[in-house]
Parts: C-alpha cells; sequence; structure tokens
C-alpha cells in the first residue's frame, strides 16, 4: 500500500471516528441537556422503547432513571436495602421488622407480600391492612403490607426467604399471602434495574439463585455505568427487543417454584393472589401471553390455593367492561391501578378465599363463616358467602359486612347456624343484589329456630332493605332459608347487611 493510500485510510478512518464521535455528543445532548428541551428531535431521542424493551431491558430504564434525575422534581427515593434493592416505608430495611408489628398484640399476622398492587396507590384506610380493620376480624388479626411499588416476583421470592428465615425465630404464627400481577411480574426477574437497581436471579442447576453482591443506590449505579457506551448505537442498531421469552419463562418458572418449596418446608399457610394491570387482561387473562398459563400450571401442581381476580372481577361484572373500569383509575393518584372500589373486591374475595380455603374464622359473637355448621342447596356450600366490603357505596357503613345467599334454582338455600342456647336475638337488613339489570327479581326469606319459624317476608329487587329482628332466646339452632319466591331466580342474591346476633347477658 502506497503512502499515499495509507494516508487515505488513516484520514477516512479520522473522519469516521470524529462522525461517530461527533454523532455520539450531539445525541447525548438531545438526550439529557436542558437546552435540547421543546425540540421535537429531542423528545424523540428521549423515548425509552427505542432503547429496548421494558420487559427485559436494563437500558430503557436506566434511561428513564437518568431523565427523571434531570426534572425538577422526581419522586422521593425510597428506602435502599442491600439484598433487595429497596423496600417501602412500611418497614426496615435489613431487619425487615413492619412498623405495625409491634402493635400486633396477640393478634395473629397476615404477611401480605407482592408489587404496588399489593402497596396500594390509595390511602391505608381503603388498603388492605385498613379494610381488614372494619371486619369482624379485626380483633383476631392484623394484615402487615408487605407490598413493594417496583418489584417482580424474584423480590417477592429474596423478601419471603428474609420474613421466613425471621419467623422462625418469633412465634407469631403468620399466614403468607403472595400477590402476583400476572401482566409483568414474572418479566421483572430478568432485569437488573428497573426503577433504580435490583438484584438478580440466574438459573443454576435448575434452581433460580440470587448473583451474589450488594445492590448499589441509584446514584451509584449511574456513577458506574460505562461511558464508552453509546447511546446512539443502542437506538439505531434496532435494539429494541430481543427475545428473551423462553428464557424469562424457565427462570419465572424456577423462582415460583423455589418460592413453594420454601413455604411448604416451612409448614406455613400461605395464599397466592394474581392481580391483572387492565380491563383487558381482567376479561381475556389470555391476553398476557404465557404467564397466566404459568402460574396456574405451577400454583395447581402444587395444590397451592389462590385467587383468581380476573375470574372474581369477571363475575362481579357479568362480564361488563365497563363495570370492570370502575374499578381502575378515575383519578391521577390511581392511573394504573386499582381505586378504593377495586380493592374492595379484591380485598372481599380475599377474605372469602381465606375463610374458604384455609379456614380462617371469625370472632365470636357475629354470625360469620365460623357460625355456619352446615350450608344445604341443590348447588352446595358455594352458594353461601360471607363478604366484607364490596365496591358498593353504603348509607350505613356497617352494611359493608353481610352474608350473601344465592338462591338456587332447583331449592331453596339454608344456612344453618349453632346457637347453643347462648343467642338472645339476630338482626340484619335484608335486600337483593341483582347481575340482571332487566329482571325484577324477588326472594322469600324464612327465618326458622329449632324447626319453628319465626320471620317470614318476600325481597323484591329495587326496594329498600327490610330490617328482621327474631328473638331466640333459648333457641339451640337458627336457619336462614332462602327461595325463589316462585318467579324464578334470573341470578339474584339475597344480602343480610349488618348481620348480628346479640347474646345473652350473664
Amino acid at each position: 500500500m502506497s503512502s499515499r493510500t495509507r494516508r487515505n485510510v488513516v484520514a477516512s478512518v479520522l473522519a469516521l471516528a470524529a462522525l461517530l464521535v461527533g454523532g455520539e455528543v450531539a445525541w447525548r445532548w438531545l438526550l439529557f441537556s436542558p437546552s435540547a428541551d421543546g425540540l421535537a428531535l429531542a423528545a424523540w431521542v428521549r423515548r425509552p422503547e427505542l432503547y429496548g424493551s421494558a420487559r427485559d431491558s436494563d437500558l430503557h430504564w436506566e434511561l428513564r432513571a437518568r431523565l427523571a434525575q434531570r426534572d425538577a422534581w422526581h419522586a422521593p427515593e425510597p428506602p435502599h436495602d442491600e439484598w433487595l434493592g429497596w423496600t417501602s416505608e412500611r418497614f426496615e430495611p435489613g431487619s425487615y421488622e413492619h412498623r405495625d408489628e409491634r402493635s400486633l398484640g396477640a393478634r395473629r399476622p397476615l404477611l401480605f407480600l407482592g408489587n404496588a398492587f399489593t402497596q396500594c396507590a390509595t390511602e391505608d384506610s381503603d388498603c388492605y391492612q385498613g379494610l381488614l380493620e372494619e371486619t369482624p376480624f379485626a380483633p383476631g388479626f392484623a394484615l402487615l403490607n408487605y407490598g413493594v411499588r417496583g418489584y417482580g416476583l424474584d423480590q417477592t421470592a429474596l423478601l419471603l426467604d428474609k420474613l421466613l428465615e425471621r419467623e422462625r425465630q418469633r412465634d407469631d404464627d403468620p399466614i403468607y399471602l403472595i400477590g402476583v400481577l400476572v401482566d409483568d411480574d414474572l418479566d421483572r426477574c430478568a432485569l437488573s434495574m428497573r426503577t433504580r437497581p435490583k438484584p438478580r436471579l440466574e438459573l443454576r442447576g435448575g434452581r433460580a439463585e440470587r448473583v451474589p453482591g450488594r445492590v448499589p443506590t441509584l446514584a451509584e449505579f449511574l456513577a458506574d455505568s460505562p461511558v464508552w457506551r453509546s447511546w446512539m448505537f443502542a437506538a439505531l442498531s434496532g435494539v429494541t427487543r430481543v427475545d428473551q421469552d423462553a428464557a424469562v419463562r424457565e427462570l419465572a418458572r424456577a423462582t415460583l417454584s423455589g418460592m413453594l418449596d420454601r413455604l411448604q418446608a416451612a409448614g406455613v399457610p400461605h395464599m397466592f393472589v394474581l392481580y391483572y394491570a387492565s380491563v383487558e387482561s381482567v376479561l381475556d387473562p389470555a391476553r398476557t401471553g404465557w404467564r397466566d398459563a404459568l402460574l396456574r400450571e405451577v400454583l395447581d401442581a402444587r395444590a397451592t390455593p389462590f385467587v383468581d381476580l380476573a375470574l372474581e372481577m369477571r363475575e362481579q361484572a357479568q362480564g361488563d367492561p365497563d363495570v370492570v373500569a370502575q374499578w381502575f383509575g378515575g383519578h391521577p393518584q390511581y392511573e394504573g391501578y386499582y381505586n378504593p372500589g377495586g380493592n374492595r373486591v379484591v380485598f372481599a374475595s380475599l377474605l372469602e378465599a381465606l375463610c374458604e380455603q384455609l379456614e380462617l374464622r371469625g370472632p365470636q359473637p357475629l354470625p360469620s363463616v365460623e357460625h355456619m355448621t352446615r350450608v344445604d342447596s341443590p348447588g352446595g356450600p358455594a352458594f353461601a358467602r360471607y363478604r366484607v366490603g364490596l365496591q358498593e357505596p353504603f348509607s350505613d357503613p356497617a352494611d359493608a359486612r353481610r352474608l350473601m345467599v344465592r338462591v338456587h334454582s332447583e331449592g331453596p338455600t339454608s344456612v344453618h347456624y349453632e346457637l347453643r342456647g347462648l343467642v338472645r336475638e339476630f338482626r340484619a337488613r335484608v335486600r337483593i343484589v341483582s347481575h340482571d339489570a332487566s329482571a325484577e327479581g324477588s326472594i322469600g326469606v324464612q327465618l326458622v329456630a329449632d324447626g319453628v319459624q319465626l320471620a317470614s317476608l318476600v325481597v323484591r329487587d329495587g326496594e329498600p332493605p327490610r330490617e328482621v329482628q327474631v328473638d331466640l332466646s333459648g333457641r339451640s339452632t337458627l336457619e336462614l332459608r332462602c327461595d325463589d319466591a316462585g318467579d324464578g331466580v334470573r341470578g339474584d342474591r339475597a344480602v343480610f347487611a349488618s348481620p348480628e346476633f346479640v347474646l345473652v347477658e350473664h
């Protein structure tokens, strides 16, 4: 090669290098310089999806963090934790002691883990721990909310390990509730950066294990990020998504299986709660792809109880998307999450599942599940529900506590209570809940004690609640019998609102 050719090659290489360096400098100016604010090109360059998918790209989340840091106002940093990445304000990093733990007294704790859907976007009074305090279960149980905004299944699994380890030193007999956002909690297992740095799991011998080392703070992570990396190349090379579904799927399966292994080895009662992040995924869980199927497959294979909130919401809304939509958003604070009404739907389903699947028992003297000796119905015992705080507004807050009895088309449904001579009176307000707007339903209600009918009434759809009050002095049993009043059921349910047993005074 002649000297002239060599000079031309060198000049071309230097020119290309200068072009690339100049392009990168210009690109970073558009990305991060306040003087580029307002430029249409800057707005295009600052789209995180150019640099990778939110599901599987650390770079996507790093850019979001950098842009948030340069804003005049950004969300305050949550408490940093070297093992989990971060925690919520409700429990201490490192020790994982919950702020409400010392007020438990003799109550049994329900430890509820998960992401923002567990943590709630609402005030505490409208979140699950506050709703539990409104129920007759409050004297015997307390919910410690360990939900953390931004957590995926991996961080929830790591927190579970710490709590199981911690509870071995205690004698609280906790019940573990694990919330999972079906739409993308499983994908987060593949990330080492989301809203901030997080631990990462990897498959080793078929098991999901944490990669060793402390999790840096966000400031440390951003300071240590490689300066040689080209933001321009990352955007222009088309690396907007690398299909990692197969690898993420196996990692998520191993993570979930490991959680079940540890829960079962510890011998603690536990239940999973499957959240869905949108009206669309509630109405059609298949929209979540492999995620919904994987969760159900693993949980069913291990006979693990879980609350299917997609099914619960569809049933309560009778498949009406407008009704489901009422449980999401509605205020900037709740955008993308359940609102107070949605939380009440979740909580009612959760409490019902706890009573049925984990045999949670309510305290005396309220006529809760504990007092039901049996439910007779052609449809089986699933047709009687003790529900707390559904989405409807109540003029009397006490009406949020009620017994719901579905009347079966093939015959009456009867709920039986064992009184043992300890009760002198039963009180309730009776009304109808109908899921068929075109139906003018009616339900016949009889209150029978020791085989003697004490009260009989017909409750009609749209009428005000009917007050019932019967003397049970000296009685041993009470039966609440509900039938279709001779005109069909059309899905109607009788509601005994604010049910109360008044005990004999000694």
